[in-house]
């Protein structure tokens, strides 16, 4: 009986100690964080400000990600987005338990037409931004507009157009014929000079307009000759580009060339240069202390469907004052082939500031050399579609790379760059203390239409997009 009951007593005992600790589990509370973010809003143009703030409950530790890559909140709150879309805010909010809660937004950053300023007078129609600038004799905003017709428009500070040209129809060669570029002269008297060259299927060609006191007046040009520049230097008129002749060896081809021009717009004398027996073109040139020094390329055209240029290669020409040729050097270390369009655009030559280095930008490619063409710095560019505009500050400058803004200091490192959407950009220049740039980009309508629509828009010297 004894030995029963110490059996008995020993299993009530366990029993007892079993049921305690039951009761103390059920007693335990175990928590949960709670993960939450004040996010001010989900919808910001390109160069705005994400404003986020952490308002978690019960957590230790926190893990934030941003497009699905880890980052911080002092990230998040600095950050500068220089790429439209939607991405996905998630933050890991962790107690001392290891728990886990998860809080997830999308975030849409605007494209950059939603930063930027439409003309008032566009329908749904297709408008194409040719050229913008400053007009140096009035000092008015000007754009060169492709749409139902040529046109040039000024506009005032509240970007309203002030004054309205249509220079003239659309040529077209088959269909064929593309427009990417557009440039003008103006004459101290009121008078300018606007061209604006074009690609068809066998050619490259060009019109002009004359614009003065008596109205509009359209050169008629051969469809072998085209120019890429205007340019006034030592008070001297010129034009440069390219003529379609015959060389030394009986083989016709383009030859690079220098028109002197008259006050009328009209060639007094041409200077045509055969370079290696290929086909070139000058697409800018500038004075020197000597003579004259010019940028421009030589290739080999491919007659096909399309006009195309291959084995292109950038170089620089050197002539006396009577334009007698003097030196030519290679620029481009590889040829590069794509459609003539990518070639027919600006080629930029700059000083840059505080030194005797020259910035030249042209097809695919921004060379900083000295005055006798040694290179410093090469920087590879995308040349798809062709048009590139470049503005040069002080200690630093901005180019148009496609869809692409780039900021470079002078020893050609990036510093920063903002992705705006656009196939162009016809100008980009200081605007009453900031730096405005005009753009063209194929823009989707509600009723699933598409058509090339002309905007302005504002960056800060960092590239940050500016409201209107």
């Amino acid at each position: 009986m004894k030995k029963v009951s110490f059996f008995s007593l020993l299993i009530c005992v366990v029993f007892s100690m079993s049921c305690s600790k039951e009761e103390d589990n059920k007693t335990k509370t175990f928590t949960y964080p709670t993960a939450c973010l004040n996010i001010a809003n989900t919808e910001i143009k390109l160069g705005e400000t994400l404003v986020v703030s952490n308002c978690s409950e019960d957590a230790i530790e926190y893990e934030y990600f941003w497009g699905g890559e880890e980052t911080s909140l002092d990230e998040l709150n600095s950050k500068i987005f220089n790429e439209s879309g939607t991405f996905n805010l998630s933050l890991n909010a962790i107690n001392e338990n290891n728990a886990v809660d998860v809080f997830s937004k999308l975030i849409t950053i605007l494209p950059a037409e939603n930063s930027a300023y439409l003309p008032s007078y566009m329908d749904q129609g297709n408008y194409y931004s040719l050229a913008c600038d400053i007009n140096p004799i009035n000092g008015a905003m000007y754009y060169i507009e492709k749409s139902d017709s040529f046109y040039y428009r000024e506009i005032d500070e509240n970007f309203e157009v002030t004054k309205s040209i249509n220079l003239g129809e659309i040529t077209t060669h088959n269909n064929t014929s593309s427009y990417r570029l557009a440039f003008a002269m103006f004459l101290e008297d009121g008078a300018s000079f606007i061209q604006i060259p074009y690609n068809t299927a066998t050619s490259i060609s060009r019109k002009e307009f004359k614009v003065n006191n008596s109205g509009i007046s359209e050169s008629n040009f051969d469809l072998w000759e085209f120019d890429l520049n205007y340019l006034k230097l030592n008070d001297n008129l010129f034009s440069v580009g390219g003529r379609y002749m015959e060389n030394d060896a009986g083989k016709n081809v383009y030859h690079a060339t220098v028109n002197e021009l008259d006050l009328l717009g009209n060639i007094v004398e041409s200077h045509n240069f055969s370079i290696e027996g290929r086909d070139a073109l000058i697409g800018n040139l500038i004075s020197t202390s000597d003579g004259y020094m010019a940028f421009g390329g030589v290739y080999d055209v491919i007659k096909a469907d399309q006009y195309n240029f291959a084995n292109y290669k950038s170089k620089l020409f050197y002539f006396n004052n009577d334009f007698e040729l003097q030196n030519t050097i290679d620029l481009s270390d590889e040829s590069v082939s794509r459609s003539a369009t990518s070639f027919t655009i600006n080629y930029h030559i700059k000083e840059v500031p505080n030194s005797n280095n020259l910035l030249l930008y042209g097809p695919g490619t921004l060379y900083i050399v000295k005055p006798n063409g040694e290179k410093v710095t090469t920087i590879p560019l995308d040349l798809s579609f062709g048009t590139n505009s470049i503005l040069v500050k002080e200690e630093y400058f901005i180019l148009s790379e496609f869809d692409h803004l780039k900021k470079y200091d002078f020893q050609g490192n990036l510093l920063a760059q903002v992705k705006h959407q656009a196939l162009t950009t016809s100008g980009i220049f200081d605007y009453h203390g900031e730096i405005l740039f005009m753009a063209t980009k194929t823009r989707q309508f509600d009723d699933g239409h598409a058509a090339w629509q002309m905007y302005f828009s504002k960056v800060d010297d960092n590239l940050n997009f500016l409201s209107f």
